[in-house]
């Protein structure tokens, strides 16, 4: 929290990067309090998972677009971050070279550190692996597993992990992405894309 003897609050135009609105906030910072402003990242493409062919053609696609909004807070020893961001993540499917088309059951209102999503092979599934939850400035341990057809999501599972961090060299997709393993010293398991069934490693 920013000590302050005064708060001046600008609404302005919230469609710029911090950098933008930091350099205008200097300019109307007073003497003996600080400023604070709202912080606007539009939506923009984060991340781009194709299904390719056995050509190698890519024929179909999912898109990820990510905005976030905060609040940023200047004082005359610099800017600090105030309060949390707040993200919100969304999905659009593409086949070919036609237009994009929404997938609102995947949206997030939150970031992860990690994200995956592959297509299962010989079918219309894919399968999106998300995780650790951003929140704030503290982090959930776990990973969320979501099954789903451009139509429609299928399966989500939300799997709580004993792990202090993470680490996605222990997470694979095999069998065509019809199975995902994951495998530390302290967690385990296997989950069977079309079976909808978890397992620990052990039972393979």
């Amino acid at each position: 929290m920013l000590a302050c003897s005064k708060t001046v609050v600008l609404a302005g135009n919230m469609k710029r990067h911090h950098f933008a609105v930091s350099v205008f906030a200097l300019t109307m910072l007073p003497l003996s309090g600080c400023l604070i402003v709202p912080d606007y990242i539009p939506p923009e493409v984060t991340n781009v998972f194709p299904r390719v062919d056995e050509q190698g053609v890519t024929n179909q696609v999912v898109i990820e677009t990510k905005s976030c909004f905060g609040w940023y807070g200047l004082a005359p020893d610099g800017g600090d971050p105030i309060g949390s961001w707040k993200y919100k993540r969304r999905y659009y499917f593409r086949e070919g070279q036609g237009k994009r088309k929404r997938l609102p059951f995947l949206r997030r209102k939150f970031d992860v550190y990690e994200e995956f999503c592959v297509p299962v092979e010989g079918t219309n599934h894919w399968v999106r692996v998300e995780g650790p939850q951003m929140q704030g400035n503290d982090r959930t341990n776990g990973w969320i597993i979501t099954v789903f057809t451009p139509k429609k999501q299928l399966y989500e599972h939300n799997l709580a992990m004993t792990d202090r961090i993470l680490s996605a060299t222990n997470l694979h997709f095999e069998a065509q992405n019809r199975l995902v393993t994951y495998k530390s010293d302290h967690d385990g398991f296997v989950y069977d894309v079309l079976k909808d069934t978890l397992s620990s490693p052990a039972q393979r």
